[in-house]
């Protein structure tokens, strides 16, 4: 049975899977962004960033007629008794939250929002803002918009099964009214856990979660740094841990690379910002976090005696494998960091991802892996793409060559027993 028709604000990748998702669900969805590209984009069925069932659902959206691509916010919220908000907000060099297009979309729903209609905020916020928001509903003489916070949860590569199937669904609100109609807004999305709170306290959690995953990423990397110093395997530590009773087999303790993207950092830097005075556990996670990102560099040093004329193949452009968006890369950063230090040429390879804004002198992107490895003085590893977990390193082309794991993609005997040197971090 369909449910309530829904607004969607922003059309990225948070509000490109709520559209498909919503249009699955069974509901009347008109959606809305400032950039044409992307209006565009799902006006023809294709989402901005490469996620399984989102293009099919989209697709499928608009040609039964359920989700309609507008070109001014008033069209797409007028008369609908829900407005989801889904930027991904924005974050400056720091890390912090900088994005005035949610204030502005609250602006436009005191404008031209149905009375009594449901405004529920799914992107990425600091603590605080739900209630900041009110205030300028209140002020704007929309006492009547009901308001509900519900963070999002979507994995890259598994968001539209997150968003359709999502293990637990937070609402934050302050008042009754606003919990009757986030209830009546959700019913039809399948969880074993709907949770209700207040706006800050959902916020939290928000914050909390990518936190703690930030935080077991930094810990799984410094023990294995530690532990590879002396002679020590991480994957044998990693397991004994994880069967303590008191840590969870499913805790999310891999040794690799460093994390990337900007939602755990962000999520991080609003903890660190909110700590006050005296130690602080947070910065000083994302501090452990950049410093182990280095260590890749110091590895090619001191396998090359240094990186002055040296080519180099990245295999993994994207901040996770078998995605498309660069956003905060890491695999980004290190290239521009490997021609920074004189990199005579960084190839790099990777089927999904999006161009590379902006391409460093030096930066070339190579249609297939055999291009990227050819004449290389290491093959790098960053992201545990198919190409490269299913490499033949024996068939490679070239002399034997130093093949360093950035991220716990590869098996280390079997590339050894090919004739390459092999190097992990941590």
């Amino acid at each position: 049975m369909s449910g309530e028709p829904v607004a969607v604000i922003g059309l990225w990748h948070l509000g490109s899977v709520a559209a498909a998702g919503w249009a699955a669900l069974d509901r009347q969805v008109t959606a809305w962004d400032p950039d044409p590209a992307l209006r565009d984009m799902l006006r023809a069925g294709r989402g901005p960033v490469t996620e399984p069932r989102l293009d099919e659902l989209l697709a499928e959206g608009g040609r039964r007629g359920r989700l309609t691509v507008t070109d001014t916010p008033g069209d797409a919220i007028r008369g609908r008794p829900v407005v989801h908000v889904a930027f991904d907000s924005r974050v400056d060099e720091h890390g912090r939250v900088a994005d005035d297009r949610i204030a502005a979309a609250v602006d436009e729903v005191a404008r031209a929002g149905a009375p009594g209609c449901l405004l529920m905020l799914g992107s990425q916020v600091r603590i605080g803002t739900g209630r900041e928001l009110r205030g300028r509903l209140c002020k704007a003489g929309r006492g009547d918009v009901r308001l509900a916070y519900v963070p999002e949860n979507l994995r890259l590569g598994g968001a539209v099964a997150d968003f359709l199937h999502p293990s637990r669904l937070v609402v934050g609100v302050d008042d009754e009214p606003s919990w009757i109609a986030a209830e009546a807004a959700v019913a039809g999305i399948e969880t074993p856990a709907l949770i209700r709170m207040d706006l800050p306290s959902a916020e939290m959690v928000k914050h909390a979660t990518n936190a703690y995953l930030g935080l077991c990423i930094a810990f799984a990397n410094e023990l294995a740094y530690i532990g590879s110093t002396h002679g020590a395997r991480s994957a044998d530590v990693i397991a004994a841990l994880r069967a303590d009773p008191r840590v969870s087999p499913l805790a999310p303790l891999r040794p690799g690379e460093a994390f990337s993207g900007a939602t755990l950092r962000r999520d991080l830097r609003a903890l660190a910002d909110a700590s006050g005075a005296g130690p602080n556990l947070f910065a000083e996670v994302l501090a452990v976090n950049e410093h182990h990102a280095g260590r890749l560099l110091e590895v090619l040093r001191e396998e090359l005696g240094g990186l002055a004329g040296r080519r180099l193949a990245v295999l993994g452009l994207a901040y996770k494998a078998g995605t498309s968006t660069l956003r905060d890369s890491l695999p980004v950063w290190l290239i521009r960091r490997m021609l920074d230090e004189g990199a005579a040429e960084v190839r790099g390879y990777d089927l999904f991802a999006e161009p590379v804004p902006d391409p460093p002198a030096g930066f070339r992107r190579a249609a297939t892996l055999a291009e990227c490895v050819a004449s290389a003085d290491a093959v790098v590893v960053l992201s545990a793409i198919a190409d490269a977990t299913g490499l033949v390193w024996l068939d490679l082309p070239g002399r034997p060559r130093l093949a360093v794991d950035g991220c716990g993609a590869l098996d280390a005997a079997r590339v050894r027993a090919a004739g390459w040197r092999y190097r992990g971090v941590g």
